[in-house]
């Protein structure tokens, strides 16, 4: 009976401990259960759907135009020019040893491009190139932009000191000249020979030394004898002089002179007289004067 009874009584403390973990009856627990998943899903939902962003993804991924544009960008002709460039150089010579000379490269340069020589005057000579640029003429225009975009190669050689005038330096310039010529792939038939002062005289001398290396020649109050082997020299060289009436340091007769002999011999040659103008206004007066527009006239193979 006992046994009975103690069976019975496990059986009801069974169910009522089902009954109290089942949830069963109470108000918290379903509502626990049934939100539970039904939150995760709301959640799971929102996390997956979400057709915008993939459509923005798709969009950002499609866009032929970048690649294009790249390619585009790296075609030669596209590319921006080089600017101009004006430096400091020296070479190696045979009669003068060492020989100094600004380089101006201009701007997107090419092959078969003209040569301008430009002779100092005697406050140049040196071995501090600063001391070229550092007096009004063209060196410090070229190297200030004030002449523009100049279409040719400027080589400015600087004469030592232990040397006179540029009659003693005339084999190194040439050097110098054939070195640039070969390095640049210069239009050997357009160099032309420029110089004030003491660069005027050289560059009538250079002329007489190389008569078929120019092909123009503008000296600025420069001196020059009348001979007739000079006149033949030069005949066939375009010639354009320039001198001050004033000049007290260079006279400016002996260019007049020359030029009328040249003229006379049916050679193509003329000279501009700056009125009133001395010795160390000459160069203003010639390369910055838009009238005269001398660096296109040293350019021009048109004569």
């Amino acid at each position: 009976m006992k046994r009975t009874i103690a069976i019975l009584l496990a059986v009801l403390m069974t169910v009522t401990v089902l009954t109290v973990f089942s949830g069963c009856g109470s108000g918290q627990t379903p509502d626990t259960e049934e939100g539970t998943p039904k939150q995760r899903t709301e959640e799971i939902t929102e996390n997956t759907e979400i057709p915008e962003t993939s459509e923005e993804i798709t969009e950002n991924t499609e866009i032929p135009e970048t690649p294009e544009e790249s390619t585009e960008d790296t075609k030669p002709e596209d590319k921006p020019a080089a600017a101009s460039s004006f430096r400091a150089c020296s070479i190696k010579t045979n009669s003068l040893g060492e020989l100094k000379y600004w380089l101006y490269t201009p701007s997107d340069p090419t092959e078969n491009m003209p040569l301008i020589v430009y002779l100092h005057g005697g406050s140049g000579k040196g071995d501090d190139l600063e001391l070229i640029t550092a007096v009004d003429g063209f060196p410090k225009y070229l190297r200030d932009c004030q002449l523009g975009d100049v279409r040719a190669y400027v080589i400015i050689p600087q004469l030592p000191s232990s040397q006179k005038g540029w009659a003693n330096g005339a084999a190194a310039v040439y050097e110098l000249i054939q070195v640039t010529v070969s390095k640049f792939g210069i239009d050997k038939e357009n160099i032309s020979l420029t110089g004030h002062s003491m660069g005027g005289t050289g560059t009538w001398n250079l002329a007489l030394s190389y008569p078929t290396l120019f092909a123009r020649i503008a000296p600025l109050s420069g001196s020059v004898r009348v001979q007739p082997e000079y006149i033949e020299k030069l005949k066939n060289i375009p010639v354009w002089a320039f001198v001050g009436s004033a000049d007290t340091i260079v006279p400016p007769d002996s260019s007049m002179e020359f030029v009328a002999a040249l003229k006379e011999a049916g050679g193509n040659a003329g000279i501009t007289i700056f009125g009133d103008a001395d010795h160390f206004t000459v160069p203003s007066l010639t390369y910055l004067d838009k009238d005269i527009d001398i660096i296109s006239w040293l350019i021009d193979k048109a004569d």
